[in-house]
């Protein structure tokens, strides 16, 4: 369900059709679409969905990294993940493919927090140990 944080009023539902866990879904802030992040078995999924008529656009990104957090750009053209593992990655969300331009940025510990800035051209992420770092989002 997608409810209006004002009001608490339904705004649309999403529907599944597996067992796998969402972990958390986070709204596009064109308003356009919704990401929900999954986890069944130990992989996880993105599934995107068109906030118009509620159907899924595309399910992409299957990862064994376990997915910790994701954040949309500014202009809600990409999708930042963070991972267990500690690695944080670039999607497009028109085709759903790493971008292949910016190289993954390592992390130590597990990524538990990811964060674009307001022009999009840089990521901050956080470590389960603390530790934030600033990345360049154009090239990583």
């Amino acid at each position: 369900e997608v409810l209006c944080s004002a009001t608490g009023r339904l705004l649309t539902q999403i529907g599944r059709d597996d067992e796998a866990e969402m972990l958390f879904a986070l709204v596009s802030p064109n308003g356009r679409q919704v990401a929900t992040v999954d986890q069944k078995d130990g992989s996880s999924d993105v599934t995107l969905w068109d906030m118009q008529n509620t159907s899924r656009s595309r399910r992409w990104l299957h990862t064994d990294d376990g997915l910790k957090w994701a954040s949309f750009s500014p202009d809600s053209s990409k999708l930042a993940t963070g991972s267990h593992m500690g690695r944080v990655a670039i999607w497009s969300v028109e085709t759903g493919n790493r971008l292949p331009e910016v190289k993954e940025m390592e992390h130590e510990d597990e990524v538990v927090g990811v964060r674009w800035s307001t022009d999009g051209l840089h990521l901050t992420t956080i470590q389960s140990g603390g530790m934030a770092a600033l990345w360049d989002a154009t090239t990583g």
